[in-house]
């Protein structure tokens, strides 16, 4: 008989002023079966203070500190490795659960039998807030992971964050799932292997998780460290491709993840300078090997083509030449229009907005109906959501151009959709992805 239900792991770094919030979100539960696991990645402030007291009072506190600051994929191995509870449950240092959800969640488990996999519930401050609809759609009579993964491929929802899910952690060791030990998008390889090797899975449609979305939040990272951050993850998806277990409709689903990763190197890769791209194509010419025989289609080959070159570094300018050149082709198209505004505050933007700005385009502001940016600048332009947007283009709608830039389909339809339902026309519109 196990004795803890609950691993809680929560890496921090420089996190004192949200830690408190998180760890009296769980121990005011007064679950004592469970077990919290804080990964130190080299703090720099009090936080080791603060914790240090709360593991006094609470004897299921374990700390572990990293030397270096090593990244949140290093700190969660770390965790796992120490981890002794029968499901994982992942925190981030800034967010918190819902009152009584461990509890909630234990009885949950039990009565569906200790699946491998359990959805979570969970709200956010950044659109979509919820997740109920997906857990509603995945609550098949039946449930697999050939129907799990077919629903996410179909419609394409974000699915790449590991707080989404507890994971049983017989099944965590048996199949060797661990992060990439990397600074950021470490999820996005840890989630789909996930996904691929559970054998069942239950939806807990009870508030559960609640996101915490900040602007300098760890997400918003667009430096150098980010961009070879997903390059050394697109580089474990390749090699979870060539995992010969994967049947093929597996190995599509991966792919779809891979495509995601790709176009965010891309877009981080458009905000790089000379002296990065020379460090990045370094890093590239070191594990190529990484990248060989994976056959992903012809799109994905000028990518491809960085590795068979002989002057990576060249090889690698002329790559980064085209991004820019391609999406200097699709803003053209709106060009035309006296006020242009960008849809959605995100790294994304900032790539699109640093070509226009070359191209001399007139921006006139950012539309993002996130609460957190609510009355926020972003690249000393004014955010505002969708309503404030139409009282202010009421008057010269015919003046005004959108750009789209938010990677995914399902969330582009929806903002054309509550444009065109403005009055804003098809050739006003363009959505831009890199």
């Amino acid at each position: 008989m196990f004795t803890k239900k609950f691993s809680i792991i929560i890496p921090f770094y420089n996190s004192k002023k949200y830690l408190k919030n998180a760890l009296n979100s769980i121990v005011n539960q007064k679950r004592h079966n469970i077990e919290i696991i804080l990964v130190d990645d080299a703090s720099k402030d009090k936080s080791i203070k603060l914790i240090s007291k709360f593991k006094k009072k609470f004897k299921y506190i374990k700390i572990l500190r990293n030397k270096i600051n090593s990244g949140v994929g290093f700190s969660r191995n770390k965790a796992l490795k120490n981890a002794k509870g029968k499901y994982i449950i992942f925190l981030d240092s800034d967010d918190y659960l819902f009152p009584k959800s461990l509890l909630k969640l234990e009885n949950f488990i039990k009565k569906k039998n200790f699946p491998d996999v359990v959805v979570l519930k969970h709200k956010k401050t950044t659109y979509p807030v919820t997740n109920s609809k997906l857990l509603k759609d995945l609550d098949y009579k039946k449930k697999s992971s050939e129907k799990f993964i077919k629903y996410l491929y179909k419609k394409e929802v974000p699915f790449s964050d590991c707080w989404f899910i507890a994971v049983k952690r017989s099944m965590i060791l048996q199949n060797n799932i661990f992060f990439p030990n990397t600074h950021f998008g470490e999820s996005e390889y840890f989630v789909s292997k996930t996904i691929c090797f559970m054998r069942s899975y239950s939806c807990f449609n009870q508030n559960f998780y609640f996101k915490n979305d900040r602007i300098k939040s760890l997400n918003n990272i667009e430096s150098l460290t980010a961009t070879v951050s997903v390059l050394e993850n697109l580089s474990k998806l390749t090699q979870l491709l060539k995992n010969k277990k994967l049947i093929l409709s597996k190995r599509e689903f991966i792919k779809k993840y891979f495509k995601n990763g790709l176009g965010l190197f891309n877009t981080l890769l458009a905000l790089r300078n000379f002296n990065e791209l020379k460090k990045i194509s370094k890093f590239i010419y070191k594990n190529k090997n990484y990248f060989k025989n994976v056959q992903l289609g012809k799109k994905y080959d000028n990518f491809f083509s960085l590795l068979k070159k002989k002057n990576i570094f060249s090889s690698l300018i002329k790559y980064y030449e085209k991004i820019i050149k391609t999406k200097i082709i699709e803003i053209k198209k709106i060009k035309s229009y006296k006020d242009i505004y960008v849809y959605s505050k995100s790294k994304y933007s900032t790539a699109i907005i640093k070509i226009m700005k070359k191209e001399k385009f007139k921006i006139k502001g950012i539309i993002d109906d996130s609460i957190i940016f609510k009355n926020e600048q972003f690249l000393n332009y004014k955010i505002m959501n969708i309503k404030e947007f139409a009282r202010n283009t009421r008057d010269k709608m015919n003046e005004t151009g959108i750009i789209i830039t938010h990677p995914k389909l399902i969330i582009v339809k929806k903002i054309m959709k509550s444009l065109k339902n403005l009055g804003f026309k098809n050739d006003q519109i363009i959505s831009v992805k890199f």
